[in-house]
């Protein structure tokens, strides 16, 4: 191989394993670059509530956390390394229990409550990273709150939002996005409350998972007859089925979470347990992770960096192109000055 040719493999490596460390769900550790396997995160509805960590395969389950009962509302903030959750508490039959919002390790070590009264009913939970704000929703409260990371500057941005159950953020429009399954509503606002509007009204609504850049909201439907994946617009237009699951007590969609690297859409069954996962644009076959038969309601996924060796390699080939650049460079200039 010739000079040339070494020196464009070495740039077309360092393109291409740059390019893929901008992939979303990537887990930025420092010296990491490139997302490895994916891990899914979901908190059951046992008693105990037990937080579980499996790869879609069904291979490396592993029981985290045991905390709580009910277990609802579930983040994994990866770049922080730190778990968030929820559990329901007996809040459902009007105990005047308030439910928490507990921190861990991601390997469920270390657990801390940083919010001792967080609403009646927390469904969802949501970060951003940027302002160290901590999201969640409060569906027998109908509200939808916010606190610092630690969990202090508690702040109420929305009252009256009926059965407010899943929630996402839109951090480069500043915008959160909910549902409220009284209504069958999808709606956004503000980060800070304000500026509300209603994009979508369905008969029954639950889980929901934007991606951002793909300009879609995924989000999961139940009617009489059937429950249903869908997808639309940001802006509520453009409303798709991708996959109809039949029978009145189908596998109604709790939660849902995108692999936006793999472009799968995952969901968990509040009916008959387990989890399930399908392509984004709604082709082929539906499937199942394995090995996962608890109701669960919260799910996460966070893509696993491959080890720093990876990084090292990626600065090898960057160096490499970079000498072999300068050398042809001086090799040009003695060549002319001869």
């Amino acid at each position: 191989m010739n000079r040339r040719d070494q020196l464009q493999l070495a740039m077309k490596s360092s393109v291409l394993v740059l390019a893929l460390s901008g992939t979303s769900h990537f887990l930025s550790s420092p010296g990491v670059v490139v997302a490895g396997p994916l891990d899914v995160y979901y908190y059951t509805a046992n008693e105990p509530a037990t937080i579980e960590r499996i790869q879609p395969d069904g291979s490396g389950q592993t029981t985290l956390v045991t905390q709580g009962i009910f277990g609802t509302a579930l983040k994994v903030n990866a770049p922080r390394n730190e778990i968030y959750f929820s559990d329901w508490d007996l809040g459902y039959i009007g105990e005047s229990v308030p439910n928490k919002i507990y921190r861990s390790n991601l390997d469920g070590t270390g657990i801390t409550t940083i919010v001792d009264d967080g609403g009646m009913a927390i469904f969802d939970i949501a970060v951003d990273n940027g302002a160290e704000k901590l999201y969640w929703t409060d569906a027998i409260g109908q509200t939808i709150r916010r606190s610092n990371f630690d969990g202090s500057n508690q702040e109420t941005l929305r009252t009256s939002e009926r059965d407010v159950y899943a929630l996402d953020l839109d951090l480069s429009a500043g915008q959160m996005y909910w549902t409220n399954s009284a209504t069958g509503e999808i709606r956004r606002s503000n980060l800070d409350g304000s500026s509300p509007e209603t994009l979508l009204t369905l008969s029954d609504v639950t889980g929901l998972a934007l991606d951002v850049a793909g300009g879609k909201m995924y989000f999961g439907s139940r009617a009489p007859s059937m429950s249903l994946i869908q997808r639309a617009n940001l802006d509520g237009s453009g409303v798709e089925t991708l996959y109809s699951i039949p029978g009145p007590f189908g596998a109604i969609p709790a939660q849902l979470a995108l692999d936006l690297m793999n472009q799968q859409v995952y969901w968990t069954d509040e009916s008959h347990g387990g989890i399930q996962y399908a392509s984004m644009d709604g082709t082929g076959a539906v499937s199942s992770v394995p090995n996962v038969t608890e109701v669960a309601y919260a799910l996460d996924l966070v893509a696993v960096p491959e080890p720093a060796s990876v990084t090292h390699l990626v600065g090898v080939a960057i160096v490499f192109a970079g000498s072999m650049l300068i050398r042809r460079r001086r090799q040009g200039a003695t060549r002319g000055n001869a």
